[in-house]
């Protein structure tokens, strides 16, 4: 029988299966959602931690050296704070708490670690990494310079 057409001899129609599917199209996605932004986070934590190596080998040759290691090292912080704090919302929401006030504002915090790491990446990006500084290094031969 098709989904909201009347099942009984008064009329009423099946509005329970309608909110059923509904429930489980909402967590599919919520569950899609998730797992494409933990990827995409995670995604992001591996080119910063590359983009960190790749300072690091160039040495002190570079001259935003020091500046290029700590903005990476702290956008890495950030990436990690952020993912134990979406481990303490995930764990908060799926348990009915009294705890919503404390939820919200982790979001939010949450969100500001997210606004703080983009800030970061731009001005890394801006700034760049030189990976031809120097004569001997390994990324010379890997470039074909």
């Amino acid at each position: 029988m098709p989904v909201g057409h009347t099942d009984s001899v008064d009329g009423t129609t099946t509005k329970v299966k309608d909110k059923k599917t509904k429930q489980s199209d909402k967590k599919y996605y919520d569950v899609k959602k998730t797992v494409a932004e933990c990827l995409l986070d995670l995604a992001i934590l591996i080119v910063n931690i590359f983009m960190l190596k790749a300072v690091v080998d160039t040495g002190p040759k570079n001259e935003y050296f020091e500046t290029l290691v700590v903005l990476i090292s702290v956008s890495v912080f950030c990436q990690i704070c952020v993912g134990l704090l979406l481990l303490v919302i995930g764990i908060g929401e799926s348990r009915d708490s009294g705890n919503k006030v404390w939820l919200h504002r982790f979001n939010h915090v949450n969100v500001a670690f997210i606004m703080l790491i983009a800030i970061l990446n731009i001005v890394i990006g801006t700034i760049g990494i030189e990976l031809n500084s120097g004569d001997d290094s390994k990324y010379n031969r890997t470039l074909g310079n």
